[in-house]
């Protein structure tokens, strides 16, 4: 039995971010006035068709859809330095053809997704691939590769403040992320992740050498790799759920820092109380820990965190 379907997702998104300030602090450097009011809009219209099959013809259900991005994003201003000019606003238009297929083959499951911009002001694209497999009624095998060509953040490409340091416009290369992963979902035996991450054209915001936020573009690559292991075990009414995620950085250990080892466990309790079971009770003590890194430090001006 074959099934078609035809849609169409409409969503229209529109922001607006301010940071205000009675008076400029010499945190963030000279300021153009006295008074700090940043004001910045984005707006998102967004349509996409989509045709989906579930047939035997194609192994399962395959979608392929067309999609249409219209975006402004900016000030109402102009910027004139010494010598460069900022511009007031992103604009453009994006056109991406995508497709998805996903089956089922006995204990196998078997899911492709692409997806790429074919015309615009940006480019991109995302590929993922997907396969699991039951063990039993409770346990999973399961893998994942996918590569991400992805545009830079809006903030990193324009920004504009009342601050003189905090005005940029910048036309940064792609972000590419690949990530492999494998892992078992077990609830008898436990969760176990792996996966690898590769970075290239890592972008990030640096105050090496000020206290001021700059825009920042990796010129080696990142390698991430993190192992997460997860584990409750019960006992009653009584349970204590622990995660353990131990994580290491090659090549890009001063900007891309993490703690190596991470703890999280809980102690808890669960019952239902009184006759009628009226109340749920679940209650308990949480402890957490990571070994010593160097933290980003939060910019309120950018709204973001800052190496």
């Amino acid at each position: 039995v074959s099934h078609l379907s035809i849609g169409h997702v409409f969503e229209y998104d529109r922001q607006h971010f301010e940071y205000e300030q009675d008076a400029a602090s010499e945190l963030f450097g000279a300021a153009y006035i006295p008074t700090i009011k940043d004001d910045a809009g984005q707006s998102k219209l967004f349509n996409e068709v989509y045709v989906n099959l579930k047939s035997p013809f194609v192994l399962g259900d395959f979608k392929i859809s067309i999609s249409d991005l219209d975006y402004t994003y900016g000030y109402n201003r102009i910027i004139i330095q010494e010598d460069n000019i900022i511009d007031a606003e992103l604009s453009g238009n994006l056109v991406s053809l995508g497709a998805e297929w996903k089956t089922d083959l006995n204990r196998f499951n078997l899911q492709a997704k692409a997806a790429g911009i074919i015309t615009g002001d940006l480019n991109g694209f995302f590929l993922e691939g997907a396969a699991t497999f039951k063990l039993d009624s409770l346990s999973t095998l399961y893998a994942r590769a996918s590569t991400n060509d992805r545009a830079p953040d809006f903030n990193y490409q324009l920004f504009q403040s009342d601050y003189k340091s905090y005005n940029w416009q910048h036309n940064f290369s792609n972000e590419a992320i690949s990530t492999l992963q494998v892992g078992i979902r077990s609830p008898r035996w436990s969760d176990l992740d792996l996966s690898v991450d590769n970075i290239d054209n890592y972008l990030y915001f640096s105050t090496v050498g000020s206290e001021q936020a700059t825009p920042m573009q990796a010129g080696e690559s990142v390698q991430y790799f993190k192992v997460k292991w997860r584990k409750e075990f019960r006992f009653g009414k009584f349970a204590l759920d622990n995660t353990m995620i131990y994580q290491q950085v090659a090549g890009g250990e001063d900007f891309f820092q993490v703690p190596d080892l991470i703890t999280r466990n809980s102690f808890y309790f669960s019952s239902s109380l009184f006759k009628g079971k009226p109340l749920y009770l679940q209650t308990g003590i949480t402890f957490n820990y990571f070994t010593e890194y160097y933290m980003p430090v939060y910019n309120p001006v950018l709204g973001e965190f800052a190496v």
